[in-house]
């Protein structure tokens, strides 16, 4: 038996995609053979040649799923378990017919490692796992991080087949910090609220505190900044804690780069956007200081001090992509960009960067009020 693991690992890697059809051998036993010695077998390296052999064979060798799925309920050894779990996961959809088991595994197996396993088997199953939302859910609670995080997951993986267990994310969501939920587990449950919650007065509340919290970890309130910008103008209650966010100059940089983008998104109101993305156009980060340009430039329509902004922008900025942005944003403004046309034109004229002179000259048609030759004739 010393021998038999690195050669059925050998035959696992020469394994053809597609399941084995029934009957198939691998090192001259049936899947039944295999079957027998991870069922009775004592000894856990037998074991798990036999789950390597039964992995060759696939789900669809004879009663193969059956065998995996009495292995996960029943075998005494813990490891085993989670590894019969982790084979039935890399099997995919085609083990779908052991979702029931591996739900049985999540939220009974004694053993945290075996119901980690298993949560993210499921997910590896997704979308035909949505029979175990239910067990994914109350695994959001679990004792063990793994599992939380696992749960979590694979609920994500499901899309909008999770719907049924916003309520439990939503909670894992309002955990803290200072609680037993770690950051991945909080991270994908702000995914899953922004693109599954309709109701925005229950979501929304929650991710803006998570955003306003400066003692939470930038990825989980860079996670729930992004959630609040899939809301739109749903989420307008959450703008001060945006602009706060993005003009924090101490804060992560993809955490305030994601607080602009949705602060753009769900609020209009320049008395609120605007004095965010000012403060930004002078962040050092050139990633930032664009993506505050992007906001700004809708802003200009009513707030005239974001024109001259953007005009120092296209001239000063020290990044050409932000210098280019700037440009295109007046241009967007049409005729409200008029008092930025003095600057467009001596860029159009005389900027050294031939991508400047033309945006430029096309910004400044625009403020204007021109058209082409061609627009005009339409």
């Amino acid at each position: 038996m010393r021998r038999i693991i690195p050669l059925l690992a050998f035959a696992l890697c020469l394994a053809a995609p597609a399941a084995a059809p029934a009957g198939v051998e691998v090192l001259g036993k049936k899947a039944s053979e295999w079957l027998k010695i991870l069922l009775e077998d004592s000894r856990p390296r037998a074991k798990r040649a036999a789950l390597t052999a039964l992995e060759v064979i696939g789900p669809k060798g004879d009663r193969v799923l059956q065998g995996l799925s009495i292995a996960l309920q029943k075998d005494a050894d813990a490891e085993i378990r989670r590894e019969v779990a982790q084979t039935l996961g890399r099997m995919g959809e085609d083990a779908k017919a052991s979702i029931n088991a591996l739900a049985t595994a999540l939220t009974g197996d004694k053993e945290g490692v075996v119901r980690e396993a298993a949560a993210k088997a499921l997910g590896a199953m997704a979308p035909h796992s949505k029979a175990a939302v239910v067990e994914l859910a109350k695994a959001l609670r679990d004792n063990y991080p793994g599992t939380r995080t696992a749960a979590a997951a694979s609920l994500k993986d499901l899309g909008a087949e999770a719907k049924a267990a916003l309520p439990q994310v939503i909670e894992t969501l309002k955990e803290t910090k200072d609680t037993k939920t770690e950051p991945a587990a909080r991270i994908y449950a702000a995914q899953i609220v922004g693109r599954l919650a309709a109701d925005a007065s229950a979501a929304v509340p929650v991710l803006a505190g998570v955003v306003a919290d400066k003692s939470e970890p930038p990825p989980v309130r860079t996670a729930a900044a992004a959630a609040l910008g899939r809301f739109g103008e749903k989420a307008e209650s959450a703008a001060a804690a945006l602009g706060q966010a993005a003009a924090d100059a101490k804060a992560d940089a993809g955490l305030r780069r994601a607080a602009l983008l949705a602060l753009g998104k769900v609020s209009k109101d320049a008395r609120v956007v605007w004095p965010a993305a000012k403060a930004a156009l002078g962040d050092a980060n050139p990633t930032i200081r664009a993506q505050a340009v992007r906001v700004a430039g809708p802003l200009g329509k009513s707030e005239q001090e974001a024109v001259g902004a953007l005009g120092k922008a296209a001239v000063q900025d020290t990044n050409i992509e932000v210098r280019l942005a700037a440009v295109q944003e007046l241009g967007g403004l049409g005729p409200a960009g008029k008092a930025a046309e003095g600057t467009l034109a001596r860029l159009a004229a005389d900027d050294p960067r031939p991508s400047i002179r033309d945006a430029a000259a096309a910004a400044l048609k625009s403020v204007r009020g021109q058209t082409s030759e061609k627009e005009g004739t339409k």
